[in-house]
């Protein structure tokens, strides 16, 4: 038993190896305006991974730039989402999607590749 929570303990440490800065957009857009916001995403693993970052569904008034980032072991970048203020009066709801492909450059071990997304819901308003 103690053997499982160690292994499971271990497992999740290795999942959540990103850190984002910060996890709401949660901003108020004038109807007509555009609003940006940047996010900053920290690589905590041992090898370089690859982030692709992209908004679920089909929102064209929501922009992600840049959408691919390959970030070093312990370093960061960051990404902006730009919202057009088109639409509804009141709050909305979008999920962010985040990725990430650890890139084995040495090839001097398994070349299998594990693949992680994170769907990360945001909301923003337009008043």
């Amino acid at each position: 038993m103690i053997k499982k929570i160690i292994f499971f303990f271990l497992i999740s440490l290795n999942i959540f190896a990103f850190k984002i800065d910060s996890l709401n957009f949660d901003q108020e857009i004038k109807i007509g305006e555009k609003a940006s916001k940047e996010f900053f995403l920290e690589n905590n693993k041992d090898n370089i991974v690859r982030y692709k970052i992209s908004i679920e569904g089909n929102k064209k008034n929501i922009k992600v730039l840049p959408n691919n980032l390959i970030i070093s072991k312990g370093k960061s970048k960051s990404f902006t989402i730009t919202i057009d203020g088109k639409g509804k009066l009141g709050e909305h709801t979008y999920f962010l999607i985040i990725e990430e492909e650890v890139v084995n450059l040495e090839k001097k071990e398994s070349t299998a590749k594990i693949k992680l997304k994170y769907r990360i819901e945001q909301k923003y308003y337009i008043k």
